[in-house]
């Protein structure tokens, strides 16, 4: 399988971003803390989803802690604007038959 690109919404540091992948090959680079793990773990959530069936696979399910959250302040409050639902992976992939 080959993954030609990645769309990660309200994920830890991520607010919005889309990755395209080149089909050769790819190296994540940059200072600690810019987000390169955590692209790492958004494919591993995303690729467990399809190894959901199959037995002996454990898969990466998405923790409380890695949605992102927004604070605001109005007024005097301070309020926090999370929706856990508002979390979008995506994966656009092609598998590859090998002979």
């Amino acid at each position: 399988m080959r993954i030609d690109s990645l769309e990660v919404q309200n994920f830890r540091c991520f607010e919005h971003k889309k990755l395209n992948f080149s089909p050769q090959f790819n190296v994540l680079i940059g200072n600690n803390g810019r987000g390169k793990t955590a692209i790492l773990d958004t494919l591993a959530v995303g690729m467990g989803a399809l190894l959901l069936g199959f037995d002996g696979i454990g898969t990466r399910s998405i923790r409380e802690e890695e949605v992102r959250h927004v604070y605001r302040q109005s007024g005097l409050f301070k309020t926090r604007c999370s929706s856990f639902f508002d979390l979008t992976l995506l994966l656009e992939s092609k598998a590859l038959a090998l002979d």
